[in-house]
């Protein structure tokens, strides 16, 4: 019998470790995916404003096509690098979709 109260005591303490690892993921995730939601919101406001800034050098320049072709390549690597940053969020938001108690 007595080993059964042990057994029990090792079994209610590890669901309880398991609880507080769980608890601190969470609030990990709660905490990364308001600083990768803030960060996301700022690089799309931002890509959209170089993108339209772009559409309108690209409309009005005489530039050298090299000229015009290395800021597109800059932008859509920016564009890639925010494609990115969106997959993450997606990818951290299941880890905090409740807030922390």
């Amino acid at each position: 019998m007595k080993f059964l109260t042990t057994n029990n005591q090792a079994s209610s303490s590890s669901y309880e470790d398991a609880r507080a690892i769980e608890d601190k993921i969470q609030n990990f995730g709660y905490a990364k995916r308001k600083e990768v939601y803030e960060l996301l919101e700022l690089m799309e406001a931002e890509y959209m404003e170089l993108q339209q800034e772009t559409t309108e050098w690209l409309a009005t320049t005489k530039s050298l096509r090299m000229d015009k072709l290395a800021v597109i390549l800059r932008l859509s690597q920016y564009g890639e690098a925010l494609y990115h940053m969106q997959s993450m969020y997606s990818k951290i938001n299941p880890l905090g979709c409740n807030k922390p108690s």
